[in-house]
């Protein structure tokens, strides 16, 4: 929160500031009103025990950081000196000028005000103000930048301490820097003054707006994740739909992939591979086709042992079929079917995927990444079992084709 802001401001930080939101600053003016406030608290500490001169060095950074003048800012780093050491008002006039020496003086007169309480009108206080500034606004500045500091080290002082300067600052200062644009400032006082007046509201309220920041986070990245997962969807399944065409171009290998069998028999989909490539066989009577697919559960034999059986119960001579049952996934089905036409001495890399129109996008992948040359023949999926494998291939294609390479 706001009291871990920076506390070890250098004179070097004030003039760069300075320069950096000004373009411009007097260093030698600076420097010389800094030397002498050094000189001057060299001995005292703050109540954090720190040295006495951090304080003006941090009103002075404060006010470089909206802008002030060079003036101002000597002001800003002398403004401790008449009330708290032996320099007087004439030796501030006789080494700075009459402007400088009497902004110092204004800040040393509203030190020293008793402002009313929240029950009197707030323009009584104004007007004390306004009297011990002059005609100076510059001096009510000061004064709001002096606040601002006390208020973030406040954690040094007794409680009675906090409370008394945490309610002067929500009545008085926090609405005077609004009054006078400061909108910055005012926030950062209002902050601190709630946090010292009510402190278990206080941290109530931040552990609740922590919590809202968890929140708002973690929905922005839910929602990048959604966009990326639906960007990335949706490019698959328009590979899905793509490559779910019959390719016009014919190989003379084929491979057919599995799917599941119930004891002996083909399931749904199994058939509707097993018709298309008993058609493509028939259109093509120099091709082979190598049928793919290992045993899986509840499998009483295996899911190439299962399409060889239907096809040459077909009519498909069974010297045109290859037997591969080692397989249990599509990237099996190509790396153990790429053994297989080697070993029969097939170097044509160019061959048919026979398998589920909403399968043959992954299949086609995965036939790449083993060498082949992909063209397709899809058997159409019934319409009551698009719907869910589809999906699922989805998810299957950006899993295992995208992240588990």
């Amino acid at each position: 929160m706001t009291e871990n802001k920076k506390d070890e401001i250098t004179i070097y930080d004030v003039i760069s500031k300075k320069k950096e939101v000004t373009r411009k600053a007097d260093t030698k003016l600076i420097m010389k009103a800094y030397n002498l406030a050094a000189e001057k608290h060299k001995d005292q500490k703050r109540g954090s025990g720190e040295p006495y001169i951090i304080h003006p060095l941090n009103v002075a950074y404060i006010l470089a950081e909206i802008g002030l003048d060079d003036n101002t800012i000597a002001a800003a780093l002398l403004h401790d000196v008449v009330e708290d050491t032996d320099i007087t008002q004439k030796d501030l006039t006789d080494m700075f000028g009459s402007e400088i020496s009497e902004m110092v003086a204004g800040v040393t007169k509203l030190s020293t005000i008793q402002f009313a309480t929240v029950e009197e009108k707030q323009v009584e206080n104004y007007r004390r103000m306004f009297l011990a500034m002059g005609k100076d606004i510059r001096v009510i500045l000061i004064k709001l930048a002096d606040r601002l500091h006390n208020m973030r080290t406040l954690k040094y002082l007794k409680r009675d301490r906090q409370i008394a300067n945490a309610k002067e600052t929500l009545e008085l200062y926090a609405p005077l820097a609004n009054r006078l644009g400061l909108y910055a400032i005012k926030a950062e006082l209002e902050d601190l003054g709630f946090k010292y007046m009510y402190p278990e509201k206080y941290y109530d309220l931040v552990e609740s707006i922590n919590k809202k920041k968890v929140g708002k986070i973690a929905l922005k990245i839910i929602s990048f994740v959604l966009f990326i997962c639906i960007i990335i969807g949706g490019t698959t399944f328009h590979n899905v739909l793509s490559r779910s065409f019959k390719s016009e171009e014919k190989s003379d290998v084929a491979i057919v992939l599995g799917c599941v069998v119930n004891g002996d028999k083909p399931g749904i989909f199994l058939k509707g591979r097993i018709n298309a490539a008993y058609k493509y066989l028939n259109e093509n009577p120099n091709a082979i086709a190598v049928l793919s697919g290992g045993q899986g559960n509840g499998e009483n034999i295996s899911e190439a042992k299962c399409m060889f059986n239907c096809l040459t119960e077909m009519g498909i001579d069974k010297s045109r079929l290859l037997i591969e049952d080692k397989s249990t996934s599509t990237r099996e089905n190509f790396k153990y079917s790429k053994e297989i036409i080697e070993k029969n001495g097939i170097k044509s890399k160019k061959i048919t995927i026979i398998t589920n129109d909403f399968h043959e996008c992954r299949a086609s992948e995965f036939a790449k990444q083993n060498g082949f040359k992909p063209l397709r023949y899809p058997s159409k999926t019934p319409w009551n079992g698009y719907m869910p494998f589809a999906t699922r291939e989805i998810f299957a294609i950006i899993y295992q084709i995208y992240l588990a390479r």
